[in-house]
Formats: C-alpha cells, sequence, structure tokens
C-alpha cells in the first residue's frame, strides 16, 4: 500500500508489550490494521477523536471499532461524561478510556448506579487483565522479541479500485489496460478482436483490482 494512504499508530512500549503478547496467543492473527473509513465513521458517530493506543487494541486484538460507537452511546444515554469512551464490556458495566492533556490514555470501570471512576488505568495494564495475559513463558521469549521488530499497528485507507477486466455487448470480455478521463470516461481495452478504446458506459465490469 502506498504511504499516503498509511497512518502508522504511537504506542507506548508497555502497551506494545502487552499487545504482542495478546497476539501470540492467537492462531495466525492477521495483520494489525484497522480500516481509515471505519474510524471515521466511529469518530464522527461518538463526535470525539479516537486515540493512537485503543485503535492500536482493536487492530492487534481483531476487534470491531463499530462497538465502541455503539457502547458509547449507551452509555452517555445512561450518563456517562461525553469527554469519556466507551470500549468494552465489564462484569459492572463498562471500561471507558479518557484521554488527557498530555495525550496520555486512562482507563476505568463505570456503571450507572456506581461510584465515579479512577480513569488511573492504562490501556496495557487493561489489556493484560481482561485477556488473562500472565508473563510469557521463556520460550515466548524469542518469538515476542522477533515479532516486535516488524510489529506496527496502523489505520489505512482502502486503495480506490478501476476495473480490470469489462464486457462489450460487442467486443465480448477484454482486460482493461487504460483509463481516460478527458471529460469522458473511457477505457482502453484488449479484446480478442484488437485492443479498442471504448466508452465506459457501455460496458459492464467483470473484475475490478486496485487502482495504483
Amino acid at each position: 500500500m502506498a504511504s499516503d494512504r498509511i497512518r502508522f499508530l504511537q504506542v507506548s512500549p508497555a502497551l506494545t508489550d502487552a499487545l504482542l503478547l495478546l497476539r501470540s496467543r492467537k492462531r495466525k492473527p492477521p495483520r494489525p490494521i484497522l480500516e481509515a473509513e471505519v474510524v471515521e465513521a466511529v469518530e464522527r458517530s461518538i463526535e470525539a477523536p479516537l486515540p493512537d493506543e485503543l485503535l492500536a487494541y482493536f487492530a492487534a486484538a481483531s476487534l470491531d471499532l463499530r462497538t465502541v460507537a455503539a457502547l458509547t452511546d449507551e452509555a452517555r444515554a445512561e450518563g456517562l461524561d461525553e469527554d469519556r469512551v466507551a470500549f468494552a464490556k465489564s462484569p459492572t458495566g463498562i471500561y471507558c478510556l479518557i484521554t488527557r492533556d498530555d495525550g496520555t490514555v486512562g482507563v476505568g470501570d463505570w456503571s450507572e448506579d456506581g461510584p465515579e471512576p479512577m480513569m488511573d488505568q492504562t490501556l496495557a495494564a487493561f489489556v493484560r487483565r481482561h485477556h488473562d495475559l500472565v508473563t510469557p513463558e521463556p520460550h515466548e521469549l524469542a518469538a515476542l522479541a522477533k515479532a516486535k521488530e516488524t510489529f506496527a499497528p496502523c489505520v489505512a485507507k482502502k486503495a480506490p479500485q478501476r476495473p480490470s477486466r469489462v464486457s462489450h455487448p460487442k467486443f465480448g470480455e477484454g482486460q482493461v489496460v487504460q483509463e481516460i478521463q478527458d471529460g469522458s470516461h473511457k477505457l482502453v481495452v484488449d479484446f480478442s478482436s484488437g485492443r479498442k478504446t471504448v466508452m465506459a458506459r457501455f460496458v459492464s465490469v467483470v473484475e475490478l483490482e486496485a487502482a495504483s
């Protein structure tokens, strides 16, 4: 993916270690990537930016970020302060976080009828406790150290797509070799009968590919 489509997340060393340990306990974890479109939709829904560390947790743990919008809306309707974001269920209520002025994140356990949460837990500590992550075994240390070298949670925009193969009512199927935008959308297509330039509106798309 092109670098202009990727934003790498800033994660503390303590949270990095916790997330690597969490991923090591999963089988074949996917790359820690969140779709930018999903992040933007959730931030619009809760009317607040999401801190990098929370995004990194959801990416590394392969969690659905859209649950943040649902939980936050639910909790705010029950009295959660607007400057807090709910992100997980707890045994007594909902875990929420606050982003402090210095950019650090504090986590607390909030419930509608409970006392005001202290918000003094780090997200790294939450991850370790919530996922029952004990100290790594000696045989895990080398693998964790190697994984740390390439661990890079990020938010990425989807690559734009363009037609790869199209079907024309007269020429049949063909491979698209070029798009032309000169006021009208045209495609240069290799058909079995030869290379043709056709209007895009006269073809149907058979396959899509990522645009470079």
